[in-house]
């Protein structure tokens, strides 16, 4: 689903600004930090943002990678444990339980957590009031130093247009799925344009 946006505004431009900005202000000053993404926010970022201009705008990040990668192929053990690190996440059950368990077990906090440094959290849309509880209540609560939602849960395309990511919604929408399916849908999808609408302010 893709839509188009007035032309003096330039939607990759402005997602690129609010996504670097809001990395920027997440990196820590004088520490090297790593940047982790879902499926879904590693998409944003690709398109919104070259490599370059990320490591330029925020040169403390060393490294870029899935959430969902092994622990043990993003960084290695001797320099993590020092080392903050910046989880950019679509506010799911699934993406917060996999950042935490980076910090945490079933038993409580970890006695030699993957990054030792403090934790930041954007998100590219508004977080759920219980997966807010559910990080308050972490073991790594105290070093969540950030908390940011960033309004980007969609792909900013040339051509002042943009694209909610959604390749099932036409079928939920104009198929045989029930009235809830369809009702859900459509909450997705108008959640994502509103994210539209918020990072344009």
């Amino acid at each position: 689903m893709e839509q188009k946006v007035s032309r003096s505004m330039d939607i990759t431009e402005v997602a690129r600004s609010r996504l670097l900005g809001l990395l920027r202000a997440a990196a820590p000053a004088s520490a090297q930090c790593v940047l982790l993404c879902d499926g879904q926010t590693l998409r944003v970022l690709s398109h919104a943002v070259r490599m370059s201009e990320l490591l330029e705008a925020a040169p403390q990040i060393m490294l870029v990678d899935s959430l969902h990668s092994p622990i043990e192929t993003r960084t290695p053990s001797a320099l993590a444990a020092g080392m903050d690190v910046i989880y950019f996440l679509s506010p799911t059950l699934s993406s917060v339980e996999a950042a935490l368990a980076d910090h945490e077990d079933a038993a409580g906090p970890l006695d030699n957590p993957t990054y030792g440094g403090l934790v930041h959290f954007v998100f590219s849309r508004r977080l759920p009031d219980t997966l807010l509880q559910r990080l308050r209540e972490s073991a790594s609560a105290r070093r969540i130093a950030t908390l940011q939602e960033a309004h980007l849960q969609y792909l900013p395309l040339p051509g002042a247009a943009f694209s909610l990511d959604a390749p099932g919604a036409f079928g939920a929408l104009f198929g045989p799925s029930g009235d809830a399916s369809r009702a859900a849908a459509l909450g997705a999808l108008a959640e994502q344009v509103c994210t539209v609408y918020g990072s344009l302010g």
